[in-house]
């Protein structure tokens, strides 16, 4: 969920490649909650972030790339 994690996964490939032809964006968390009524907002912010923002701001790093 890093940003500089990101950057650095989409550029060292298109360096090490040269280009970017696909993209698996594939990230995700449970949580430590068992049930519903036990789950915090913490707990659920973290598994938004790892799950939902870590993805799509990976795929907006490469969205670039791949339209070359």
């Amino acid at each position: 969920n890093d940003r500089k994690v990101r950057e650095e996964i989409i550029e060292k490939t298109v360096k090490k490649f040269g280009r970017l032809d696909v993209l698996v964006a594939n990230a995700g968390v449970l949580g430590k909650a068992n049930s519903l009524m036990d789950d915090t907002e913490e707990t659920f912010s973290s598994v938004l972030d790892t799950n939902l923002k870590s993805v799509y701001f990976l795929i907006q790093k490469a969205v670039p790339h791949l339209e070359k």
